[in-house]
């Protein structure tokens, strides 16, 4: 249970940070923000078992940022079989193997005691690369209510680089990073 609360904090937390943090709305979708005017939510909210208080949290937040923040465009939330558009969220972490090569030199000890070195050179500062990249997404989609066909979608994605263990950061990530990933959402007119 801490691994997950520990997962999740970590990967929100480094969501949130503005540097390195890629942001991508699919442009192939556009959402109509006269006729889409109501919500709801696509799936039944997590109950908590006390197995899964991590994703638990992360569920409560989300869906309550991510309300207040529609709310704040304009949008009504709504019974779902009177909604325009359902919202839906995916949240998922990759891992990657380090390839090798010159960033891993083999003897690292004398790499870098080795005097002849160029400073600038490459094999002294990156062989600190972990043999892991892990990748924390987040994805947010508004579903069409009749047929669940896409009708706009966000992607955030950043590279895990330390870890934290603060289950309270769940929330104050949440709190962050949803805005942000909504801003190119259009108001409701």
């Amino acid at each position: 249970m801490t691994k997950v609360i520990s997962f999740l904090c970590l990967s929100l937390a480094l969501l949130t940070a503005c540097i390195s943090t890629k942001v991508k709305v699919d442009e192939s979708l556009q959402f109509d923000s006269v006729s889409n005017k109501s919500f709801a939510w696509a799936d039944e909210p997590m109950k908590p078992t006390g197995r899964n208080s991590g994703f638990y949290d992360l569920d409560n937040s989300l869906r309550k940022t991510v309300t207040r923040t529609l709310t704040k465009k304009g949008y009504q939330q709504v019974a779902k079989a009177d909604a325009d558009f359902l919202v839906d969220y995916r949240f998922f972490q990759e891992v990657s193997l380090d390839q090798g090569g010159i960033i891993s030199p083999t003897d690292e000890a004398a790499a870098v005691n080795n005097p002849s070195l160029d400073m600038s050179n490459n094999e002294v500062y990156n062989h600190y690369i972990p043999d892991q990249i892990k990748m924390a997404n987040m994805r947010i989609i508004l579903l069409d209510s009749g047929t669940n066909d896409a009708l706009w979608r966000v992607d955030a994605s950043k590279v895990v680089e330390s870890q934290m263990n603060d289950s309270s950061a769940i929330r104050e990530a949440v709190q962050k990073i949803i805005p942000g990933l909504l801003a190119d959402l259009p108001v409701h007119q």
